[in-house]
């Protein structure tokens, strides 16, 4: 078959988690995993139904955020060579002139690709640390435009929104206009808050008061990050660009500067 086979020797079979609670979610069904030596077959299929479709951009999520073994091929042991087989197919895709947008990316994956989604912006919590800081956006963010999760998806989409912004990332939303209804019943519980006519007052309330900024830092790189004894985070990027950003919700000054609650301060280029 065309599963990739564990060390069982049972096909290997991909799960879907309630986040929360850490336990496999039983609203969604399991699904196989493509065998390691059938990935460039399925590479050229999806270029072949590309071309053909006149489909100039794809979403390659699983591929992008899976590292895994197939024990029916001996090279293939221990996730041996997935990187390569990786990025040799995303750059397959893109000399194809078919823009690849990944989700999640594994290092070797976001830095290939055109776009990178859902970019991490905090940690899962699994762990304790002292603090976190926009590592991913730091080391990523000069080879790949990167963007948050869904914004309208989120539990806290005022906590992503300033994450975007103190890493300099861009924000997005999930929407859909014309759909049957009946796909509210399903266990695709995306779809409860995806609604265009729900979603565009606050969608477009919310890009239009953060254009300005996004435009201001585009393309430019963290090159220093500090977190400031009062809590107030501070990202300079490489354009010379300086953003304050506070998550509390008191009002913080630094220096003559003064931050309102879960807001953030811009310091522009002198010139």
């Amino acid at each position: 078959n065309d599963t990739a086979t564990a060390t069982s020797g049972d096909r290997v079979r991909r799960y879907r988690y309630h986040m929360a609670l850490r336990v496999e979610n039983k609203s969604f069904k399991n699904y196989y995993i493509l065998s390691r030596d059938n990935i460039g077959n399925a590479v050229d299929k999806l270029i072949k139904k590309c071309n053909k479709s006149d489909i100039t951009a794809v979403g390659i999520s699983t591929l992008g955020d899976v590292s895994y073994s197939d024990i029916r091929d001996r090279k293939f042991f221990a996730k041996n060579g997935m990187e390569k087989q990786v990025t040799e197919s995303i750059r397959k895709l893109k000399k194809n002139n078919i823009s690849v947008v990944l989700n999640n990316a594994n290092s070797y994956a976001v830095a290939t690709g055109d776009y990178a989604i859902d970019s991490p912006v905090q940690t899962s919590k699994d762990n304790f640390f002292d603090e976190e800081i926009p590592f991913y956006q730091m080391v990523f963010g000069s080879l790949t435009p990167l963007y948050t999760t869904s914004v309208n998806l989120s539990v806290n989409d005022d906590e992503v929104i300033l994450k975007a912004i103190e890493s300099g990332i861009g924000i997005t939303y999930t929407v859909a206009k014309d759909y049957d209804t009946e796909l509210l019943n399903s266990s695709q519980s995306v779809l409860f808050g995806v609604h265009y006519d729900s979603v565009k007052e606050s969608m477009i309330s919310e890009i239009n008061s953060h254009k300005e900024y996004f435009e201001m830092v585009k393309g430019s790189p963290i090159v220093n990050h500090t977190i400031l004894e009062n809590g107030v985070r501070v990202s300079r990027f490489e354009n010379g660009v300086t953003a304050y950003v506070n998550f509390s919700n008191e009002i913080k000054n630094v220096n003559d500067i003064s931050i309102e609650p879960r807001s953030f301060y811009v310091k522009e280029v002198q010139k």
